[in-house]
């Protein structure tokens, strides 16, 4: 009985080692704008790579809730030779309306953010979801973004 608790025992631990183990960063493919720079639409948390021309624009799509007074901002300052921020492009909402068009509060939409590359190498991009004046408040979702420039 002692040999089938410990085996039960080590089995448990084992399937809780696999599922706690870092997940592995997605590389996110881009689709273009009328202007042919790339969108990079991602997760709401996580790690993503992306790959994106030397001296070139390109735009990070996140998931964001805007209404409830959340936004992504950079979570530490970035390679200023790999990356460069330039600043918010738009925020758009989607979900419910009322029967006036009007977005419901609290409905969900996406941040964009535009970012200009540097010199060819890889660098990251972190970003936190945080109401910008509460101060010493942990971000409620982080996201890293691993970029190389080609």
């Amino acid at each position: 009985m002692k040999k089938v608790i410990l085996v039960f025992f080590f089995a448990v631990l084992m399937v809780m080692a696999v599922t706690t183990a870092k997940i592995e960063s997605e590389e996110i493919k881009p689709v273009k704008t009328k202007d042919n720079l790339p969108v990079f639409t991602l997760p709401e948390t996580g790690e993503s790579d992306i790959v994106v021309p030397a001296q070139g624009e390109f735009f990070i799509r996140i998931k964001s809730n805007i209404t409830t007074g959340y936004s992504w901002e950079l979570a530490q300052p970035l390679d200023k030779n790999r990356v460069k921020f330039i600043g918010k492009v738009d925020e758009d909402e989607e979900g419910e309306e009322d029967a006036q068009g009007r977005k419901l509060l609290g409905a969900p939409g996406f941040e964009t953010l535009k970012f200009q590359a540097g010199e060819p190498g890889k660098g990251a991009i972190l970003l936190k979801l945080v109401r910008p004046w509460e101060k010493g408040v942990e971000p409620i979702k982080k996201h890293k973004i691993n970029i190389a420039v080609e």
